[in-house]
């Protein structure tokens, strides 16, 4: 029994550690490079499918695993309390295991946007942040969040107990299982970027997607732009060399000198 049970558990680590290792470093590798804006779309664009691929191929093996480790706590039920907890430990190690690798769409674009979080004791609703340490937090609320199943996940918190939030199919807005909580994604700092025309004084800049960045005013001749990894800080260059880091906070962009650009919608 109790070689079954560390082979089980052995599993469970292979399971959430061997796949997303080997992408992970590799594409911290690659991210390191002075690549093109349409590279880095690539690279993402294919991390994102790897993510999938191997949430869809881990799914039947884990839930295997899951169905032959319930068997066997069937097996045992009232017979062996020793035996029927460390079973137990094991069926959640692998759940808890799997689920940091599954729904990876879901995970993405928790951390990729800011949410409007709404409640009975708030119907204006207040800004809500996924962290990739497990954490989350709003202005009444500190806890840590999991995914649980699909377009699901729960957040643990020490004095309110837990939330379970499900997901639509687009994962653009939540309900909650209680204090009729509901949520809304905000819009991400590169759709905020690229859909808005950036103006101070002479200055016109407009982003594009594949990392390209046109002057469409008086100034220098655009090159590219960066967004920091936070989505902070927006990093422009000009052709002549020219450029800077602009701070980026709530949909407003600000100069080093301190005197915000001016957004409008692109036509």
């Amino acid at each position: 029994m109790k070689t079954v049970l560390i082979i089980c558990l052995s599993a469970c680590s292979w399971f959430a550690s061997f796949p997303s290792a080997v992408a992970d470093e590799l594409v911290s590798q690659i991210s390191q490079a002075a690549l093109p804006g349409s590279v880095h779309e690539e690279v993402e664009r294919l991390r994102q499918e790897f993510d999938r691929r191997r949430a869809k191929a881990l799914r039947p093996v884990v839930g295997r695993y899951v169905a032959q480790l319930e068997e066997l706590q069937r097996s045992v039920a009232d017979q062996d309390r020793a035996a029927e907890a460390e079973i137990a430990a094991a069926l959640k190690a692998a759940k808890e295991a799997f689920s940091q690798v599954d729904q990876p769409d879901l995970r993405r674009v928790l951390l990729e946007r800011n949410w409007i979080w709404r409640s009975n004791f708030d119907r204006n609703g207040v800004v809500v942040v996924f962290h990739a340490d497990g954490t989350v937090e709003h202005l009444g609320l500190h806890g840590n969040w999991q995914v649980t199943a699909p377009n699901e996940i729960k957040i643990s918190t020490d004095g309110d107990g837990d939330y379970i939030l499900h997901f639509n199919a687009s994962l653009r807005a939540f309900e909650g299982n209680r204090d009729q909580i509901s949520g809304t994604a905000l819009p991400s700092a590169v759709e905020t970027l690229c859909a808005n025309i950036w103006s101070l004084r002479g200055d016109k800049l407009q982003f594009r997607r594949d990392g390209r960045l046109f002057q469409l005013g008086e100034g220098w001749e655009g090159r590219d732009w960066r967004l920091s990894d936070d989505g902070t800080q927006v990093t422009i260059r000009f052709t002549n060399g020219n450029g800077g880091t602009f701070k980026f906070e709530n949909g407003t962009m600000t100069h080093f000198d301190g005197t915000p650009f001016q957004s409008a919608p692109k036509e």
